[in-house]
């Protein structure tokens, strides 16, 4: 075989290796990025739900204190429910983004959920308490 032959055929091959190397890596690297990007929407999702939620706990408080200082005041009764629904929404919306196995996550929305029971249970009484007067 002459050099010539030998050098067009080893450039060729070196050529095509070299393609083939950085297709498969610039696959990979497309193929993370689109991964980064689903657990960057998803994170944002997370945030966004967990902001709902602490507004909806807030809301619940903000009635029940201005429902315990105006008892017999159906405006707030209604707000106190309507931030009572967004927060069981918030609340459902977040265990489906949360993976079981975070397990500081479901101790911590457990909790979310023992804070909204005390939160119900001062409802009843502020309620109970104003149709007994």
């Amino acid at each position: 075989m002459r050099i010539t032959t030998k050098f067009l055929g080893s450039s060729a091959l070196l050529i095509s290796l070299t393609a083939c190397f950085s297709g498969s890596s610039y696959l990979a690297n497309r193929h993370a990025s689109n991964l980064l990007d689903e657990q960057y929407q998803q994170t944002q999702q997370t945030v966004a739900e967990v902001v709902q939620l602490e507004l909806a706990l807030q809301g619940q408080i903000t009635a029940l204190g201005r429902l315990s200082a105006l008892p017999n005041e159906t405006a707030e009764v209604a707000r106190y429910e309507r931030s009572r629904n967004l927060f069981f929404e918030s609340i459902d919306t977040l265990i489906t983004l949360i993976p079981p196995e975070a397990e500081l996550s479901q101790i911590q929305i457990e909790g979310l959920r023992q804070q909204q029971e005390y939160l119900e249970s001062l409802f009843q009484q502020l309620t109970s308490a104003s149709t007994a007067d």
